[in-house]
């Protein structure tokens, strides 16, 4: 249990700082958004998927913790690399490279294990890894209106970010997060 809360931070600071980048080269980027829904949909189906795949499709325990493994060590490195990016001095340095290696065969286990699943236990791996996240342009289609907006958040550690869609408008709204939200939700 320890371990799935320390993989959900680990991938809550991999989107906020995937998105935080993104802010700072294409501000009102749409991809912004679908990393949002991405993070989000990732949550929503982690928490179906762990109550039920595992226990109804006969998934073996090893396989199961070795696609845990995997994702929580692919989640470190990326934070450790996402660190390093940000210091620039640091990409050429041979930790750095390490972590990159380290990344590329982490994400080739990882498929392979995909691979695995998909052949063995197909009914696991549709309902694990098949689903597809709306971007803006979907979201602006099915408004029913030029006067209905939808607005979508995510909750970083450090900034919240805010999205307005409408049928011919969408913004990005950063607030920072220096207000005790967790007391009053």
């Amino acid at each position: 249990e320890a371990d799935k809360k320390t993989l959900l931070q680990s991938h809550q600071l991999a989107f906020e700082g995937a998105i935080r980048t993104k802010m700072k080269i294409h501000p009102n980027s749409s991809d912004i958004f679908q990393l949002s829904e991405q993070y989000k949909s990732q949550l929503l189906l982690q928490s179906i998927k762990n109550i039920k795949s595992t226990n109804f499709l006969n998934l073996p325990l090893a396989i199961s913790q070795k696609e845990t493994d995997l994702k929580k060590a692919i989640a470190e490195i990326e934070i450790a690399i996402f660190n390093k990016d940000f210091d620039r001095e640091n990409t050429q340095d041979t930790q750095y490279v390490a972590l990159k290696n380290e990344l590329f065969y982490l994400k080739e286990s990882t498929d392979s294990l995909k691979n695995i699943l998909e052949r063995q236990f197909p009914d696991y791996h549709r309902l694990k890894y098949d689903f597809q996240v709306a971007n803006v342009e979907d979201v602006q289609q099915i408004l029913p209106s030029h006067h209905t907006t939808l607005l979508e958040y995510f909750i970083g550690d450090s900034t919240i970010y805010a999205f307005t869609i409408t049928k011919d408008n969408y913004q990005i709204h950063e607030i920072k997060r220096d207000f005790p939200l967790n007391n009053m939700v």
